[in-house]
């Protein structure tokens, strides 16, 4: 049993002897790697820590940027909410009908065919568009939508690289609606004398001027004239 403890060692000697060097380096290589691998965990590990770190301070920079353009914002949601819902009441000049009456005498627009003066209507639809019109620009709506827009858009160009995938896809979001919001007041904008028309009309204000009837208008007038005197006669 000795001998051949002996002359396994003897064996395991003549290896090591012949291919030491050999199983060194593997060895040697086998930790290197190892190391590397690790090095390379911890380092990945550190970068995401570090990257989340940038991505939660530019989010809490935003955070502090958007913060008094949104409570604008909300105040001026309210005050829609609160012309859409709320209870309207009839006054006008007239006591025998009474009509809801919208002063715009001190509401401008870069529509050049808006008349700054008061206006009635007996329509509760009418009302509600002239007063969330006055509402939207008494409170310089466009200008807080257009300044949020561009601070967003500023930060968004300046720290892309500090943001992950979920955070740009987020600010993405409020660009586009901030964009959709303010295309809406600006059609507004550009739509509001058709409205300030259709009240004029409705209460046949003296400052409205009926368009000219064309020959077509005044033929069509003429047959429904005569098709009515027919149907007395008849009856």
């Amino acid at each position: 049993m000795r001998t051949i403890n002996i002359i396994c060692n003897e064996q395991v000697q003549q290896y090591l002897y012949e291919h030491g060097a050999e199983l060194l380096g593997s060895i040697v290589t086998t930790l290197a790697f190892i190391f590397t691998f690790t090095k390379m965990l911890i380092d990945n590990n550190k970068d995401k820590k570090t990257e989340e770190i940038r991505n939660q301070k530019t989010l809490k920079m935003l955070d502090l940027i958007s913060e008094k353009h949104i409570e604008n914002i909300k105040n001026i949601r309210e005050k829609l909410e609160n012309a859409k819902t709320g209870i309207h009441i009839m006054t006008g000049t007239n006591d025998n009908n009474p009509t809801y009456q919208i002063d715009l005498e001190n509401v401008d627009s870069t529509n050049s065919m808006h008349r700054k003066k008061v206006y009635n209507t007996y329509s509760s639809d009418i009302y509600t568009v002239l007063n969330s019109f006055k509402i939207i620009k008494e409170n310089n709506t466009e200008k807080i939508l257009e300044e949020y827009k561009d601070e967003l858009t500023t930060v968004l160009s300046n720290q892309h690289i500090n943001l992950n995938l979920d955070s740009l896809n987020k600010i993405n979001n409020k660009i586009n609606t901030l964009t959709s919001s303010l295309n809406k007041v600006k059609q507004m904008d550009e739509l509001i004398n058709i409205i300030e028309i259709s009240a004029d009309e409705e209460v046949n204000d003296p400052s409205y001027i009926k368009p000219k009837e064309t020959k077509e208008t005044k033929k069509k007038k003429k047959i429904e004239k005569h098709g009515m005197h027919k149907k007395k006669k008849k009856n």
